[in-house]
């Protein structure tokens, strides 16, 4: 995710300069619509195959391979009938509008969504088996540097700027991504099959069921709609321009590179989380990391705000204007980012209820923010990011008690 966010940032540098702001507002309206969505086609699959392939022996055992079997036979369903409620989300979108149904993007949900549902899944498999650095990260650049590649392609060579071209720039990008996954589990993993492996009868492997913990899918959804600024998106797809929609994404993009580091520490250190008692040495362990975090979070946020207006300026001129609300949206994400590690510990400690509960009270925040305001002006909504994050971030102090 780390690694997205990073990829993300620099293809929204060319999507803005090259294709324009209302491109950026059609792609990323996409892309937070599509990852709010693979949480159903994903049913919490990535998260239990990093915490039990490795309990299973290894994805070389027969048990092991049968359930991961499972969690994909399960994903391709859902992210099937997820892809659907996406399709029917964006043409409500756009009726809410009074906008012209966007067609394209409607039609690629059925492609792109079961794709990045399986590349996250093959990343989490990957993960879990603990290969080389090379080989697991290769799940993550692949679609990023692909991506940028082809937008160069479409945008430089064939003069082709649309939001529909970055789009589908993206979704070829998780396709590529994902047959390499494939061929790294059959090359790494031999004896590794899902077609051999799918004749087996399953009835007689325990410990298998997919569906472990419901919770982790409404925690994952309501901590997404906020951190992402989810919210902020679909509003102003409603209310603003596809113009304004893209440069309202810019900034959330620029303020979500303070989460890169805790959201690494995030996937690294949450496994380990759990495997730690609340003795000492396990204090000492979470100490450290939250402290290693606020301090990277801290020189990235400084790095940010003394230099906004060069930031700023890399997308375009006219986000000058918003300098003043780049630099309180800065300092919301900020205390997101460094309370970052707090949440996975909630998560490894299976805290779920103080999670859910911060979760709705941000969501209703950003609600009665929203309300009270003119939502029809992009620094409305602004101001409603900043006021639930802030709110999330406070709240979540509370869970330093788990430490």
């Amino acid at each position: 995710m780390a690694t997205f966010q990073i990829g993300n940032f620099l293809i929204g540098i060319i999507v803005m300069n090259l294709a324009g702001p209302e491109a950026m507002g059609v792609l990323q309206f996409f892309i937070v619509t599509s990852t709010f969505f693979a949480y159903f086609g994903r049913m919490g699959g990535d998260e239990n195959l990093s915490y039990t392939l490795p309990s299973l022996g290894g994805i070389l055992k027969k048990d092991a391979q049968i359930f991961v079997l499972k969690i994909f036979k399960v994903s391709v369903i859902s992210s099937v009938l997820s892809a659907l409620g996406m399709a029917f989300f964006i043409v409500i979108i756009d009726w809410m509008a009074s906008k012209e149904n966007h067609w394209p993007s409607v039609l690629l949900s059925f492609i792109y969504l079961p794709v990045f549902v399986g590349t996250i899944l093959m990343a989490s498999v990957l993960r879990a088996e603990q290969m080389n650095g090379f080989r697991s990260l290769i799940v993550y650049i692949v679609p990023m540097v692909s991506n940028l590649l082809l937008l160069l392609v479409f945008l430089v060579c064939l003069d082709i700027t649309s939001g529909t071209v970055v789009i589908i720039a993206r979704a070829i990008s998780y396709i590529a991504t994902l047959l390499i996954g494939f061929y790294l589990c059959k090359v790494v993993f031999k004896g590794f099959s899902f077609y051999r492996f799918s004749l087996i009868n399953e009835g007689s492997v325990q410990k298998t069921i997919p569906l472990k913990n419901c919770w982790w899918l409404l925690i994952t959804l309501l901590v997404f709609v906020i951190e992402s600024g989810a919210l902020g998106i679909w509003l102003g797809k409603i209310f603003l321009s596809e113009e304004d929609i893209g440069y309202l994404s810019i900034m959330i993009r620029l303020s979500a590179l303070l989460l890169v580091v805790p959201t690494a520490l995030t996937i690294v250190m949450g496994p380990i989380f759990a495997r730690y008692p609340q003795d000492r040495s396990g204090r000492k362990v979470k100490m450290i990391t939250l402290i290693a975090n606020i301090i990277s979070v801290v020189f990235i946020f400084l790095l940010l705000a003394i230099y906004s207006d060069f930031w700023l300026g890399l997308f375009s001129n006219k986000l000058l204007v918003f300098q003043g609300d780049f630099l309180w949206m800065l300092l919301a994400a900020g205390i997101l980012a460094a309370t970052q590690p707090l949440y996975s510990i909630a998560l490894a400690h299976k805290n779920e209820k103080a999670i859910v509960n911060i979760g709705l009270i941000a969501i209703g925040v950003f609600t009665i923010s929203a309300v009270m305001q003119d939502v029809s002006e992009m620094r409305s909504i602004i101001n409603s990011l900043v006021c639930s994050s802030f709110v999330v971030g406070l709240l979540r102090l509370k869970l330093i008690k788990l430490i």
